[in-house]
């Protein structure tokens, strides 16, 4: 899988490289995916191991993880990596969010 398949389709996709020896990965993930789900359900949500994955994460310069990536019109708007906020997540999400979806 390559990004230009991953964004082809959706206005909004966001993106989570994670490892399985990652605690803060596993940790994030599911409040990530909450997040998506509860505020921002037009969001494509993919989710990959970085170490399964290392050609899209390398092509997207994600060398650390857990990175979370959200694309809005196949752009990159987003990009957080390790210490991940979630009310600060939400808040730099709304505002393109609500100007693409509203």
């Amino acid at each position: 899988m390559n990004i230009d398949d991953i964004l082809k389709d959706d206005d909004a996709v966001a993106i989570y490289f994670w490892g399985q020896n990652c605690g803060v990965c596993h940790a994030i993930q599911p409040k990530v995916e909450d997040l998506l789900k509860s505020k921002f359900p037009k969001i494509k949500y993919y989710s990959f191991d970085a170490q399964e994955h290392k050609a899209l994460a390398a092509s997207l310069s994600v060398f650390s993880i857990p990175t979370l990536l959200i694309f809005f019109d196949k752009k990159e708007f987003i990009r957080k990596s390790r210490n991940i906020s979630i009310p600060l997540l939400e808040d730099e999400i709304s505002r393109p969010y609500h100007m693409i979806f509203s």
